[in-house]
């Protein structure tokens, strides 16, 4: 075991050396770059480079990266023109071809097919930029990075010999450079200028890999034009290529969405709004609930199984954290057909069922009925989801959002970021569906079971929250803040007119008007009773009647500190502390305990019809410009290359 991991030791020691040795012959033997400055703020640079080859990393020839896209202002690029004029090998023309990288050019000098000889070869390299030229006030300013900071080989000596517009050269203000690793500030260079107003730097130490020559050459203005407004504008839309067909794609899909949802999506006017005394005839709290909602929640089967009990079909029971549900009639005329329907398929010919995970299939069966009762009956008649009017949206935004990522030439690893972005948000706010009632439950029954739930889902939600917010902040920092910001708009879009296509047939707008009236009743304080015109005698019959109703509202806690009187009344009639009701039995419904009973009761018995009708193993445990200075590497140009 120990000569086996000390081969494994040597091995590893040795293999970069081997490498540095196979490949130690091969370098860059002078890199002489020419920069012509023309008076329109263009460049023709000219760059000559002799290497020594040996068929190790230069093969077929050599590669050159040129980067054309910074980091400009307001979340946009800075973009420059990269324009290969000409390229030579030992003084004939060589065959070369582009590839587009994340933020620039990548030039390949040589052929697949073709094979160099060991030796040395000279490349000659002239291309066309812009944009590269800084202008102040006082002055205008060339920060160039002559030979780039990304070359795999060591460089003997780089030169840079710059030419400025007619004139300028006589007066230039000031020469200065850098060498070193990226960020450093070396000064391992000479310069000088020449009787004809050039300027020549020149290193005076060997540059190693990933080493690199930068310059600084300023000169009074007036020598070089700025751009003009024309010139601005085109350059703009250089630098928003990556952000325009994002924006179109946002600004296509607010009008497809506004002009849809005025057509489709937009509510009927509200009628006159009053308090009514009693439910709108033949709705019932599920059905309330359905229709308010435009569509299926937890609180449509609690509201109906509650009413349920209230009507006599059926007693609630608590033992400990279990609710069981014990049959007490058969459906008769007193129930609708939708209720009807629930009773059968929650109980059947069985006297009783207990709320537990094991009884899954007969609960989620009985859900899945009454959806699709509630579907029949109130949906198209009450209200429309025009669900199917989102796909287009979806559409236009997966188009955008793909017409961006091909702008932004982005690398695999930021579009496997943009893939990680679409897919895990949505995970989010699904998951925060089914984690945040679970703490509203905690909150209302201060159980120690909900408390246990909670405690097993909390790390999950903040690790994914954490994983959200990373990878948000990753495709802010690595796909541009511009394009992230017009990506998340579009989700929100999209989100928001889900829920606004939502819309309520003239039928169902009538229906929620007159549900409206009996919700301002249900909620209606202490201090405004008053007002009321005849209300009906608040009895303990009469919350209980309701109580369903004011469940499926929201209003549950409002209805029951209305009856606080009256509880007490009642409990000291019957010769007990609290009033009891008949048909239910446990510690839950603490009538005494104020409005917040209600709630805490509800909320207790929803995650258990929800916890037990979701079959064991089938949910998810996963786990889930201001700084002052230059520097090596800075300014324009810059890049590397390599041998391929």
């Amino acid at each position: 075991m120990t000569l086996l991991a000390s081969l494994l030791i040597t091995f590893f020691l040795l293999a970069p050396l081997s490498h540095a040795q196979a490949s130690g012959g091969e370098r860059i033997l002078s890199f002489d770059s020419r920069v012509v400055v023309h008076a329109d703020g263009g460049m023709v640079v000219e760059e000559t480079i002799r290497v020594r080859s040996e068929g190790h990393e230069i093969k077929r020839g050599i590669y050159r990266d040129f980067p054309t896209a910074y980091q400009g202002r307001q979340g946009l690029k800075h973009v420059t023109q990269f324009q290969v004029k000409e390229v030579l090998r030992d003084g004939r023309p060589e065959s070369f071809h582009m590839k587009s990288m994340e933020n620039g050019e990548r030039l390949y000098i040589g052929r697949k097919d073709f094979y160099l000889r060991t030796g040395e070869y000279t490349y000659r390299i002239t291309y066309i930029t812009d944009r590269q030229i800084g202008f102040f006030d006082d002055h205008d300013e060339l920060y160039w990075n002559v030979t780039g900071n990304g070359w795999i080989f060591p460089l003997d000596r780089a030169t840079a010999t710059v030419e400025l517009p007619s004139g300028a050269g006589q007066q230039i203000i000031a020469m200065d450079g850098y060498t070193g690793y990226e960020g450093e500030h070396q000064k391992l260079f000479t310069v000088e200028k020449g009787a004809d107003g050039t300027a020549r730097f020149e290193t005076t130490a060997m540059l190693k890999s990933n080493q690199g020559l930068t310059i600084v050459l300023s000169w009074p203005k007036g020598f070089v034009q700025p751009p003009t407004q024309a010139m601005e504008a085109r350059y703009f839309l250089r630098d928003a290529a990556h952000v325009i067909p994002g924006v179109a794609g946002l600004l296509i899909l607010l009008l497809y969405y506004l002009h849809t949802w005025s057509r489709v999506g937009r509510d009927p006017e509200k009628g006159v709004i009053f308090p009514r005394y009693f439910p709108p005839d033949g709705l019932t709290p599920a059905s309330v609930r359905y229709i308010m909602e435009m569509g299926y929640d937890h609180k449509v089967l609690t509201s109906a199984v509650i009413n349920l009990a209230v009507k006599g079909y059926v007693k609630i029971e608590q033992k400990d954290d279990t609710y069981v549900l014990h049959k007490l009639k058969e459906p008769d005329a007193g129930l609708s057909r939708g209720e009807s329907r629930l009773l059968t398929d929650l109980l059947g010919s069985s006297k009783q069922l207990e709320l537990k995970q094991k009884h899954h299939s007969t609960i989620s069966t009985a859900i899945t009925q009454l959806k699709s009762f509630l579907k029949t009956e109130y949906k198209k008649q009450y209200f429309l989801t025009n669900s199917t009017r989102i796909i287009p949206g979806i559409i236009i935004s997966l188009i955008a959002v793909g017409a961006s990522i091909a702008s932004l030439r982005a690398n695999p690893g930021v579009i496997a970021l943009i893939i990680h972005s679409l897919v895990w948000p949505p995970v989010f706010v699904l998951f925060s569906r089914f984690y945040i009632p679970k703490w509203k439950t905690f909150l209302q029954t201060r159980k120690a079971s909900h408390l246990c739930v909670v405690l097993i889902m909390s790390p999950h939600y903040l690790m994914l929250t954490g994983a959200v917010i990373v990878i948000l902040f990753l495709l802010f920092k690595t796909a541009q803040a511009t394009f992230t910001v017009v990506y998340v708009l579009m989700i929100l879009v999209n989100v928001l007119f889900y829920y606004l296509m939502k819309a309520p047939t003239p039928l169902g707008r009538k229906a929620m008007d007159r549900i409206e009236g009996f919700r301002m009743y249900l909620r209606t304080a202490e201090k405004d009773r008053l007002n009321l015109l005849n209300p009906p005698e608040r009895t303990p019959e009469l919350f209980e009647r309701f109580l369903p109703y004011a469940l499926a509202l929201n209003v549950e806690n409002q209805w029951a500190e209305q009856f606080a009187d009256v509880f007490a009344r009642a409990g000291s009639a019957a010769g007990t502390t609290v009033y009891r009701s008949t048909w239910y039995s446990g510690r839950d419904l603490d009538f005494s305990r104020g409005g917040g009973f209600a709630s805490a009761f509800a909320g207790s018995l929803s995650s258990a019809i929800s916890s037990s009708s979701t079959a064991p193993g089938s949910s998810s445990g996963f786990s889930g410009g201001g700084g002052g200075g230059g520097s090596s590497g800075g300014g324009g140009g810059g890049g590397g290359g390599g041998g391929w």
